[in-house]
C-alpha cells in the first residue's frame, strides 16, 4: 500500500512524520525539500520542534543585517507517515503473531481456567483498555514461563 502525503492541517502532535516545503525563491530549479519534524503538543499554535529550532536559533545568533533564514512559522504544506524500517513486518502482521502466539499459550493451558490463572492477583492499570491490560498479563504469564520466552 502506498502512503500519500496529506494536507498539514491534520498531521498528528507529538509524532515524527516527513514534512515537504514547496519550492522556496531562492532554491535551485527542481529542487524538493522533505524533512523530519514533529508538533511539540506541549506547545501551542502547533509548533513544529525542528523548524522552530532552526528559527529561533537564527534569530539569537546568526541574524545579521540584510540576510535572510526561516521565517516564523513552518513553511511545509503536507506530511506523511514515516515507512517502516527495511525488512520489516507491517504493523497489522506483527499484532497478528503477537495475538496467535497469546492465544496458543491459553488454550495449551492444562488448567481449564487460564484466565483466572492469569489473572489471579493482578491490579488493572487504568490508563490501559480492558484488552491491553489482558494482554500484559498473558504475555507476563508467557515469559514467566521457563523455556516459553522465560528464564529456563
Amino acid at each position: 500500500m502506498t502512503q500519500q502525503w496529506k494536507p498539514i492541517e491534520s498531521a498528528p502532535k507529538n509524532q515524527l512524520v516527513m514534512v515537504y516545503t514547496p519550492p522556496q525563491p531562492s532554491d535551485w530549479p527542481d529542487s524538493v525539500r522533505i524533512g523530519f519534524d514533529y508538533i511539540d503538543p506541549e506547545v501551542a499554535d502547533d509548533y513544529w520542534y525542528n523548524h522552530g529550532e532552526h528559527y529561533e536559533h537564527y534569530c539569537c545568533v546568526a541574524k545579521p543585517e540584510n540576510c535572510t533564514g526561516p521565517q516564523e512559522r513552518a513553511p511545509y504544506t503536507h506530511w506523511m507517515p514515516l515507512p517502516a524500517a527495511p525488512g520489516t513486518p507491517p504493523a497489522s502482521a506483527q499484532d497478528d503473531a503477537k495475538d496467535a502466539a497469546r492465544y496458543r499459550w491459553l488454550r495449551d493451558q492444562e488448567q481449564t481456567d487460564a484466565i483466572a490463572i492469569v489473572m489471579k492477583n493482578k491490579h488493572f492499570d487504568d490508563s490501559r483498555t480492558f484488552a491491553e491490560n489482558i494482554d500484559r498479563f498473558i504475555d507476563a504469564a508467557i515469559a514467566a514461563q521457563p523455556g516459553e520466552g522465560g528464564e529456563a
